[in-house]
């Protein structure tokens, strides 16, 4: 199966990212508050006491089938609307590079804008910064412990809508890592948020600014496959 771009360049299925590192910083964040960033179809976990999770990533692709990237996401987990499984929403996609945001906004329905995407290495550490129009978004500092051989299935809701049904879209991916670990209530995590649209969300959203879980992942490969609604061809 091929997806076909606005530019006539074609991807074949599944579309992969490799060797890239992966970092993930796992939130509390209020329920209600993460409810009215959704699609009407979409509703968030639910972790009790009014809370649920947000997730802040990064990655630095050093490959993938259109180029090179980086990235950064602000995600939450949900209900997705075809299986009722859990998947996770993508709120906010900056990216580094004009190719990387078409594909994942024409292809899958990411929210994408392009950004530049900082990524600094220094004895262990990794500190990343995400600048938006001129401002700085956020800083994150994480030093991220090798661990085990390890491989990631999961399901993703974005930003876009099937016209057809108004449904969220939804597709499939899968991912292999040379090395990767987690870590509950990491030490040595420090998030700073700036004064930007975006930053004033995750102020809004986040419980506080001290990650509950973290996950790194260390020379892998995504896969990603097609749309729910193209693979299935839904009519209802």
């Amino acid at each position: 199966m091929k997806a076909t771009l606005a530019n006539g360049a074609t991807l074949t299925f599944p579309v992969a990212s490799r060797c890239l590192d992966q970092f993930v910083a796992v939130f509390r964040a209020r329920r209600s508050h993460v409810r009215r960033l959704l699609p009407p179809d979409l509703v968030p976990s639910d972790d009790g006491y009014g809370l649920t999770r947000a997730n802040l990533y990064w990655l630095d692709a050093g490959d993938s089938d259109f180029g090179p990237y980086r990235e950064m996401a602000l995600t939450f987990p949900v209900r997705e609307p075809y299986f009722g499984r859990e998947a996770l929403y993508y709120y906010a996609n900056p990216i580094t590079t004009d190719a990387a945001c078409r594909v994942a906004t024409e292809v899958w329905g990411h929210p994408c804008v392009l950004a530049d995407i900082e990524v600094e290495h220094h004895d262990g550490e990794r500190h990343v910064s995400l600048t938006l129009d001129g401002e700085v978004v956020l800083t994150l500092d994480c030093a991220p412990s090798p661990g085990a051989m390890g491989c990631e299935h999961g399901l993703v809701s974005t930003g876009g809508q099937f016209a057809r049904t108004g449904r969220s879209e939804v597709y499939r991916f899968a991912q292999w890592a040379r090395a990767c670990s987690r870590e509950d209530r990491p030490r040595d995590v420090r998030l700073s948020i700036g004064p930007h649209a975006l930053g004033d969300t995750l102020r809004d959203v986040l419980l506080d600014t001290q990650p509950v879980r973290s996950m790194f992942y260390a020379g892998s490969t995504i896969w990603s496959g097609p749309r729910y609604s193209d693979l299935f061809n839904v009519q209802h």
